[in-house]
């Protein structure tokens, strides 16, 4: 599955995302599709990852966050100082209980590039 990391070139909308994570949400959220944060990189160096997995400051992800009281899948952008995991929740795309029986399961997430 192609996927972007930068918001710039994200040209599809979040209602688009969110039908494709309702039809493909095995695909989206399996383990050859999990993310990992620059500062897991950092605490653990000798974790496999490699640089289409590995989310910098800057880039974006999906990540199961509190939403309004509410457990959702946010598009969320990576920031911080000193290999910090701090995220700024920029976009609800839909709510976990949609897709908890689907193979939903929490983490940090690639999104799926709809650009094609």
């Amino acid at each position: 599955m192609k996927t972007i990391k930068n918001l710039d070139k994200m040209t599809f909308s979040t209602a688009q995302l969110t039908e494709y994570i309702l039809k493909n949400t095995k695909e989206v959220f399996s383990k050859e599709n999990e993310a990992d944060s620059f500062a897991d990189f950092c605490r653990w160096p000798d974790s496999k990852t490699d640089r289409n997995h590995l989310i910098m400051p800057g880039e974006v992800c999906l990540i199961d966050r509190n939403y309004n009281g509410e457990s959702w899948i946010m598009i969320c952008k990576f920031y911080g100082k000193d290999n910090g995991d701090k995220v700024k929740d920029l976009y609800p795309v839909i709510e976990t209980e949609k897709i908890w029986n689907k193979g939903f399961h929490c983490g940090y997430f690639l999104i799926p590039d709809l650009n094609q």
